[in-house]
């Protein structure tokens, strides 16, 4: 999943319910793209500490990739780059993640709302 430009209540909503899909369709490793998020919102923020809140409940996992500048000094002056998973690239997740990986069939079809 991306999310792209600014990061607010509209991207967050869709993000949330994206991710309650994917685990009802039975995803359980999330990868959230943040490289093109220029700007994040407190409602962006918070949603994604609901968000993390959800998947580790359902006994799933969330890892934030790639992102930007703004963001990673957003994360580190809240304290939330020590809550989050935060890998510079995709790549990583193979050495981070014990889970097999399930992909939600509906992923593609959000990630590119999330996008616009």
């Amino acid at each position: 999943m991306e999310v792209a430009g600014k990061f607010g209540e509209s991207k967050a909503k869709k993000l949330r319910r994206q991710i309650d899909v994917s685990i009802s369709n039975g995803a359980n490793i999330f990868i959230v793209n943040l490289k093109n998020v220029y700007f994040m919102e407190s409602s962006g923020l918070a949603a994604l500490v609901l968000i993390h809140k959800r998947i580790q409940a359902a006994g799933c996992k969330l890892f934030l990739v790639s992102i930007s500048a703004p963001v990673k000094m957003l994360f580190e002056l809240t304290s939330l780059d020590s809550v989050f998973q935060i890998l510079s690239e995709r790549t990583e997740l193979n050495e981070r993640s014990s889970l097999p990986i399930t992909p939600a069939k509906s992923v593609t079809k959000y990630a590119n709302a999330l996008s616009s």
